[in-house]
């Protein structure tokens, strides 16, 4: 399976490495820009200390939102027993819509901008760009494609990664405040808020991308 995917990525590559103008000095691999591409991606998308700087941003959200809205609501002794349905498909509603993608760009923005300026800052300073030129090998495709297109797809995966930790958390947060009632009740209306049985797509997919993908970018 693995081997699949790795050729299938490579066929994909040499597609665009052949819709580049190329000059006489460099003939294009796909083997080297998949290279660089599983290199940026591990780089600001896929090692442990951004998943766990992300997932502790999701950790922070699940947890803060939910028990603020059930511990200190007005009245809530009286109003939450009458409210909780509508009050679990709102935080659902506001993690998806704005909490999570809100943390997670400013998160990936400040660490993954750190990221990309110190690479090719030691790029410029170890003439490794000059010697990239001098060889006639497309930088800007090589490192300026890969780290562009790494970014947008890992703040989408990286999204849903937060969203999910979230998610779980903001259940486990409800079920030890109301350890009575069943999680079941907690996912029917949680849901609700985020993606309604009668919508193909989750509620406001497009405003939460029109968010995170310019973050990655900026």
């Amino acid at each position: 399976w693995v081997g699949s995917v790795w050729y299938k990525g490579q066929g994909v590559l040499s597609v665009f490495v052949h819709l580049v103008p190329q000059s006489t000095g460099w003939k294009g691999s796909a083997n080297w820009q998949f290279r660089y591409f599983l290199f940026y991606m591990w780089l600001l998308c896929l090692s442990p200390s951004v998943l766990l700087f992300v997932g502790l941003g999701g950790i922070l959200v699940g947890f803060v939102s939910t028990a603020l809205i059930f511990q200190y609501f007005p009245y809530s002794e009286y109003l939450i027993p009458v409210i909780q349905n509508d009050a679990l498909a709102g935080i659902g509603y506001a993690q998806f819509r704005l909490l999570i993608p809100l943390v997670v760009s400013i998160l990936i923005a400040t660490r993954n901008g750190a990221i990309v300026s110190a690479d090719i800052g030691n790029r410029v300073y170890s003439s490794q760009l000059s010697a990239m030129e001098n060889l006639q090998i497309p930088q800007r495709f090589y490192i300026g494609g890969n780290t562009t297109f790494s970014l947008v797809l890992g703040s989408l995966i990286l999204s849903l990664v937060a969203m999910a930790i979230c998610a779980w958390f903001s259940m486990q947060t409800w079920n030890a405040m109301f350890p009575k009632q069943s999680v079941y009740f907690w996912r029917e209306h949680y849901f609700r808020g985020i993606w309604p049985p009668d919508y193909t797509f989750p509620v406001g997919l497009l405003w939460v991308l029109a968010k995170v993908i310019p973050s990655a970018l900026g």
